[in-house]
């Protein structure tokens, strides 16, 4: 493979899933390989998944992988969303995954990991000031972008809006729409409230909503209810999160 093939990791609730990506084109150029999440999530049975999933590929070099809690420094900052599996908060996960790898691992937040690639490669791409990519899934994610250089960490999922006693994510996570059997209609109008929300704390230029919902952001997304940000879908779907964990893979690399 091409040195410029580097490997990116999405790490999720259900699965964990890899490929290796073009970093000029921003586009995988292996069908995309998947693992079961180790049920209960525990730090060593993830890790030996992702080592596993870096054998399926053949690779040794760098490994980029985006997971579902605040991260710094390669240390866990937050419990995972949403399920807030134990054992996490303050590891060194960069240190433990490369460990059961033997690849040098960069982990950063899964959201911040799908903005990155959106920024780079998909919607937001040339957009200059602050941008947003909001995931909606199993929790609701978000990236932070100033003029295209991430701000990791956002964490929208846990804001409270207004009249409200519960965080967003478990308002206007898909896996909520799922659980309440939420129509469009319904769903919508939490989506957009959420957004107009997010339009009113940061006036981003763009708000990119991503997750595996994006497919069907025609059911949901009400662009033309925000008053000065361009709302727009997710391009890159559910490629973004790896392939964002690769660029910033491959930027620690060089480092």
């Amino acid at each position: 493979m091409s040195e410029s093939y580097v490997l990116g990791i999405d790490v999720g609730g259900s699965g964990i899933k890899g490929a290796l990506v073009d970093l000029d084109t921003g586009k995988p150029v292996t069908p995309r390989k998947r693992i079961k999440t180790p049920k209960g999530f525990e730090r060593g049975a993830v890790g030996e998944t992702i080592a596993k999933l870096v054998r399926k590929f053949d690779y040794s070099g760098p490994v980029g992988v985006g997971f579902p809690a605040a991260v710094a420094g390669g240390v866990v900052l937050t419990p995972p969303t949403a399920h807030h599996f134990p054992g996490w908060v303050g590891e060194a996960v960069d240190r433990q995954f490369t460990q059961a790898t033997g690849c040098p691992v960069t982990v950063l937040n899964d959201a911040d990991a799908a903005g990155l690639a959106e920024v780079r490669f998909g919607a937001g791409r040339g957009v200059g000031g602050v941008v947003i990519a909001i995931t909606l899934g199993t929790g609701v994610g978000g990236g932070l972008f100033m003029d295209g250089r991430l701000v990791p960490n956002l964490e929208v999922g846990k804001l409270y809006l207004p009249g409200h006693d519960t965080v967003v994510e478990q308002y206007v996570a898909s896996r909520i729409r799922d659980e309440e059997m939420l129509d469009w209609a319904d769903y919508a109008a939490r989506v957009t409230e959420f957004l107009r929300h997010v339009e009113l704390l940061f006036s981003p230029a763009m708000i990119v909503v991503g997750g595996g919902i994006s497919s069907k952001h025609r059911k949901f997304l009400r662009p033309a209810l925000l008053e000065r940000s361009r709302l727009v879908p997710a391009t890159l779907r559910n490629e973004a999160g790896i392939v964002g964990a690769a660029c910033l893979a491959a930027e620690q690399a060089e480092r």
